[in-house]
């Protein structure tokens, strides 16, 4: 169970890490608007990096099934 929540707190991280970088300088001025596409953004980068890993998990490879021991944990 820790090998799992590990990974998808390092996967989390690093996404949104990359997202702030890829953001970077944000907008001068922080109105309702700016924010809300900001955030809309945001969750939809992070849906498709869980969409992501819920097909690699699918695909059942062994060494994911064994660091993560077995389909049911993962």
């Amino acid at each position: 169970m820790r090998a799992i929540r590990s990974t998808l707190w390092i996967i989390l991280a690093v996404l949104s890490l990359t997202w702030v970088i890829a953001n970077l300088p944000f907008p001068e001025t922080l109105t309702v608007i700016t924010v809300r596409n900001l955030l809309v953004q945001y969750s939809g980068v992070l849906s498709i990096c869980a969409m992501s890993v819920a097909m690699i998990l699918a695909m059942r490879l062994p060494v994911l099934e064994n660091w993560l021991n077995g389909l049911d944990k993962s």
